[in-house]
């Protein structure tokens, strides 16, 4: 998680003057965050598998980031806009329909630009 964090990172560190690029780069390295509290090796029917799953991380993760942070001082609306875009990390416009209609009341225009940046920052990544 770690190395992937880092290189989800680098891919948002590229972006010059980017609006909300800090925003970015903190959802960057928060986006996994919650992987070490959801590791499971049952998929969502209870079976066990193979390989371990992270079903539910972009939630803990966001709601991980958003305790930190508020304990820091930060602004509410900058704080509500990063959680957005780590709890729908997840989540990638133009995936199907349903998932188009289900993001757009959610984020503003600016929130889907950025939540579409961070999706090809994280689907980039090595």
């Amino acid at each position: 998680v770690s190395r992937h964090t880092y290189y989800v990172y680098k891919e948002i560190e590229k972006l010059e003057d980017f609006p909300y690029k800090e925003d970015l780069l903190l959802a960057s390295i928060y986006h996994d965050l919650g992987k070490a509290h959801c590791k499971s090796f049952e998929n969502y029917k209870g079976e066990t598998k193979r390989y371990a799953s992270f079903i539910g991380h972009e939630n803990v993760s966001a709601q991980l980031f958003y305790n930190y942070f508020k304990s820091f001082g930060f602004d509410e609306d900058r704080l509500i806009r990063i959680v957005k875009l780590i709890s729908l990390h997840m989540k990638h416009y133009n995936e199907s329909p349903k998932t188009d209609k289900l993001l757009k009341p959610l984020l503003n225009d600016e929130e889907q630009l950025l939540l579409k940046m961070l999706n090809l920052a994280d689907m980039t990544a090595k």
